[in-house]
């Protein structure tokens, strides 16, 4: 079985963009020898790294990342992984794009993973930085400064986000007051609501009603989705919901509640359903502008607690990211910005550098309205692209008069978290890597055949 996938791999077409999501599985189906050689089967707690090809979002595989040696770091051991798939698949010399989190393992700018693997290949890649794992963080340490922080892997111990766990049992309130004001939610797509999951349309209409102060009869008795601290979406979807029950808080846990349910209505979920609609990197700098436009309304308490991680979180705002955007942008002073930066950074040479660099992003210009006013632009933290350093500097040019039309990469990366999903209950099923893989192929061609039928109308039109 592994010469065959690996023969369909060398057979595939070359990978432009990878993505890649790791988790420590507790429940690992393993067989472990007992004390007299003989193997049991076990559960134990195992890493796993899905990955992904983008932009299709495809699953090409997952791996155990090797026990670190001496003083190697596990980033290091995770992009060896990554590079043996790109060796197996020929594609070192195709790679442009690499997909994570912004966690520190990923994006350390010495030791992580990204910049690992480009040492690696000799060269550098764009870095994608999921967008909606970044807009978490502000919620996360905004509940924290004004509530209290969490514990445990899904609890709370401050007195209004302890209660998030029973809200589904809190009676309705009639009676809300309604939270007006902040900009409209972004109206979605057939084609984006088609892909979101039942939380993230139950969000988007749970905004929309605390904000008018009429909540619908068939979402009174919702149920939200399970807390998670991996992911905040449920968190900012219950904080909403409790604020239409009967949650007994009162005094200054009422005032914390009403701020946090403001927050996660003018600035959460704004930016996250954003997002999810304008979903390209080319879109990813524009999300940093609005979250800057965003934050000039909030409450002092709030800028407070969350403007050092508006700043951190900014990785759409490195150079490279901007000049993407830029070169793409309908505005010909934007490209004609983009262009002479570019120009002056090859200093006469035909092609652009393409070698590894450090990659840090420069302080964010908190002020700033235009992608161009974003950072400072000084010659040594600027770099080209590596998504243009092969083409010459005629075709640079040519961007002035005609839009760069960049590759469709997502500047999120949900699709990877769906196979993270998947590994794991794979491997709570089977043991061994090949027999995950087995199972998790399995599946996704199962849903390919049978799509599912959710509404009615689906149903009458299949069974009349």
């Amino acid at each position: 079985m592994a010469n065959a996938k690996e023969k369909d791999m060398a057979n595939q077409k070359p990978i432009v963009g990878l993505g890649y999501d790791g988790r420590r599985d507790r429940h690992t189906r393993a067989l472990v020898e007992d004390s007299f050689g003989k193997k049991k089967m076990r559960m134990i707690t195992e890493e796993h790294e899905a990955v992904t090809e983008e932009p299709s979002g495809k699953y090409l595989g997952h791996f155990v990342p090797q026990t670190p040696v001496g003083r190697e770091k596990p980033a290091l051991k995770v992009a060896q992984g990554l590079m043996s798939i790109l060796e197996k698949s020929r594609s070192t010399n195709s790679l442009m794009f690499l997909a994570g989190d912004s966690t520190n393992m990923n994006t350390g700018w010495k030791g992580g993973t990204h910049a690992l693997l480009e040492e690696l290949l000799g060269r550098r890649l764009y870095w994608g930085i999921c967008s909606l794992h970044t807009n978490e963080l502000p919620l996360r340490h905004l509940i924290a400064g004004l509530d209290g922080p969490t514990c445990s892997d899904k609890g709370f111990t401050g007195p209004v986000c302890s209660l998030l766990s029973e809200v589904n049992e809190m009676p309705f309130n009639s009676e809300f007051r309604a939270l007006p004001g902040g900009e409209d939610l972004i109206t979605l797509t057939e084609s984006v609501v088609g892909k979101m999951s039942t939380d993230q349309r139950t969000s988007y209409k749970l905004v929309k009603a605390v904000k008018e102060g009429s909540l619908p009869k068939e979402m009174q008795e919702i149920r939200c989705g399970p807390l998670c601290h991996a992911r905040w979406l449920t968190t900012g979807q219950r904080l909403v919901y409790m604020w239409t029950r009967k949650h007994g808080l009162t005094g200054q846990d009422l005032r914390t509640l009403e701020v946090l349910v403001k927050f996660c209505i003018t600035y959460y979920f704004k930016l996250y359903f954003d997002m999810k609609v304008m979903h390209f990197i080319v879109d990813a700098p524009y999300h940093i502008l609005t979250s800057l436009r965003l934050l000039k309304s909030q409450p002092k308490k709030v800028k407070d607690s969350i403007t050092f991680y508006v700043r951190t979180g900014a990785w759409y705002a490195h150079p490279e990211c901007l000049l993407v955007s830029l070169l793409a942008s309908p505005d010909p002073k934007d490209r004609e910005f983009a262009v002479n930066q570019i120009l002056n950074l090859r200093g006469g040479e035909e092609y652009g550098d393409n070698r590894v660099r450090p990659r840090v992003t420069p302080k964010l210009n908190l002020s700033a309205t235009t992608l161009a006013k974003l950072i400072t632009w000084t010659k040594v933290e600027v770099q080209e692209p590596s998504f243009t350093c092969a083409r010459s500097s005629a075709e640079i040019r040519s961007f002035l008069t005609t839009p760069y039309d960049p590759p469709q990469f997502s500047c999120h990366t949900q699709s990877t978290e769906r196979c993270v999903k998947l590994v794991t209950e794979a491997a709570a099923q089977v043991c061994g890597q090949e027999a995950r893989d087995g199972i998790i192929r399995s599946k996704l061609h199962s849903r390919e055949e049978m799509p599912k039928l959710t509404t009615k109308k689906h149903l009458l039109a299949k069974f009349p």
